[in-house]
């Protein structure tokens, strides 16, 4: 999970900074309209998410999928190492 940053009150991050995996998932999962523009300095940020949207989304789409790899990843290993995987090859 990355930190947020704030900004008049409105703590977010902004999408271009999350590592590529995590902004690959959440811009194929994530419901666009909570999307938002944030003005700072006179430049428009236009890729922000409120950070409560993104670790919402954190929690309950990417930490899922990840650990649901890990334990296909840890069967896939069990399995190929298991003495009956020995025994067949």
């Amino acid at each position: 999970m990355v930190k947020s940053k704030v900004y008049r009150g409105i703590e977010f991050v902004q999408l271009s900074e999350l590592p590529g995996d995590q902004r690959e998932m959440l811009t194929s999962t994530f419901n666009k309209s909570l999307v938002i523009k944030i003005l700072v300095s006179g430049k428009v940020l236009n890729d922000c998410i409120q950070f409560r949207d993104y670790t919402t989304w954190y929690e309950g789409v990417y930490n899922l999928q990840n650990t649901a790899a890990k334990i296909e990843i840890a069967k896939t290993k069990q399995t190929s190492t298991s003495p009956q995987s020995l025994v067949e090859n």
